[in-house]
């Protein structure tokens, strides 16, 4: 709430993306005149709202976490890595559920991309990258 009552800032959730948001309010009966208002388009999450007592400046903490994907190589044998891991996943989107297939030369993964998901495949032997399926989430 701000110090003069006007105003109600909240952490919303839209398309799987936290943001701050706000309703104006009457000050004398708190009823709600207007919005919401969308403050904040970040694509990660956005939360723990602070306002300023002179009501001038509103900090929050801006999470931008990412879930990517890795490979390394595997010694079956002691059951340990025995490299260094790569990446194999775009940068800046957010991957999981990774399934080899059953010959072992390509995998299938999720993606997840400002509320938009994707079953992508990707081969290990050349790079090669394609989508599978696709759907707004």
């Amino acid at each position: 709430m701000s110090a003069a009552g006007d105003a109600l800032y909240f952490e919303g959730v839209t398309q799987s993306v936290r943001n701050i948001w706000k309703i104006e309010t009457d000050a004398k009966t708190l009823r709600w005149n207007n919005g919401p208002e969308h403050l904040t388009t970040n694509a990660g999450y956005d939360t723990d709202i602070t306002i300023s007592r002179d009501g001038k400046k509103l900090a929050y903490a801006a999470r931008t976490e990412r879930t990517g994907l890795w490979s390394s190589p595997f010694n079956a044998a002691t059951r340990r890595m025995s490299g260094t891991g790569q990446s194999i996943a775009a940068n800046g989107i957010d991957a999981f559920h990774p399934d080899f297939s059953p010959d072992g030369q390509k995998f299938a993964y999720i993606t997840q991309q400002a509320g938009k998901q994707e079953i992508r495949e990707k081969s290990l032997a050349g790079g090669e990258e394609r989508v599978l399926n696709s759907a707004d989430g």
